[in-house]
């Protein structure tokens, strides 16, 4: 089963005006915290559910990692990469599923 998402969308504007909003949580809900460091920790909260988010990878202006989970949703990984493109940016967003693998050698007594 595939559950990757992907989109692209091309904003006319600079890489650093394309940074500013990927890195501001308003576009993910309602409100939130998203500081743009590895290790980071946030959330974001939309229609009531919050969702828990820690940053993977940053390469300021390039590139953007985090996983993310509510208490009702599996977690996934996005992946959001920028790049200049004609008079703009283009931003490349992925969202897949994260694999959580069984722990060997656990047994329910």
């Amino acid at each position: 089963m595939n559950d990757m998402v992907h989109r692209e969308v091309e904003l006319p504007c600079s890489s650093e005006e394309a940074w500013d909003h990927v890195t501001d949580p308003s576009w993910l809900g309602e409100n939130g915290s998203l500081d743009a460091l590895e290790g980071a920790e946030g959330w974001v909260n939309d229609g009531g559910e919050t969702r828990y988010l820690v940053v993977e990878e940053v390469e300021v202006e390039r590139r953007l990692v985090y996983r993310w989970a509510s208490f009702t949703d599996a977690p996934t990984r996005v992946e959001i990469d920028l790049e200049p493109s004609g008079g703009g940016t283009r931003i490349s967003i992925t969202e897949r599923p994260m694999e959580i693998k069984a722990l060997a050698g656990l047994a329910c007594r």
